[in-house]
């Protein structure tokens, strides 16, 4: 019996799917899958981010889709932690600023959190990242942290 080398990523964001593809190269033998390709209703993974920790939203959507597709499933949750906020926006970061109109979500996020921080010279900042990993109901899980200071103006893509 082979065990199947297909890994679905519990993500509906495009841009995050070809990020961890590329990152997986140096492992052929694994086949990554976008959730949207396999399981039925993907838009609930929309919801699966509700927690107030990074673990609890990674597993959350792990899980799920997990359930849904019968394949291991990876999840990641990730945030910017601002020293000068009490570590905000934290695993609110993806949808921290309100919407802004002509702006993706991206540039609205970058422009709040810069307008929060003006009048502080404490730049500290650090960016967290939990990724899960669900097979066959086991939860394998790590967490990385990268410290740094943020700049005042936006820079890169």
């Amino acid at each position: 019996m082979r065990l199947s080398n297909k890994i679905v990523l519990a993500s509906l964001n495009r841009g995050k799917y070809e990020e961890f593809k590329e990152l997986l190269a140096e492992f052929p033998e694994i086949d990554l899958l976008p959730a949207q390709e396999i399981i039925r209703n993907p838009s609930g993974l929309k919801h699966a981010e509700k927690y107030s920790t990074y673990l609890e939203n990674s597993v959350a959507k792990a899980r799920l889709t997990n359930l849904a597709s019968h394949y291991p499933a990876l999840a990641d949750d990730s945030g910017l932690e601002v020293d000068a906020l009490g570590g905000k926006p934290g695993v609110f970061s993806h949808r921290y600023a309100p919407p802004v109109p002509g702006k993706s979500q991206d540039q609205a996020n970058v422009a709040h959190l810069l307008d929060q921080v003006k009048s502080t010279e404490n730049l500290k900042a650090k960016f967290v990242c939990t990724l899960a990993l669900v097979i066959e109901g086991i939860m394998i899980h790590s967490t990385g942290v990268m410290e740094g200071t943020l700049i005042r103006e936006p820079r890169g893509e």
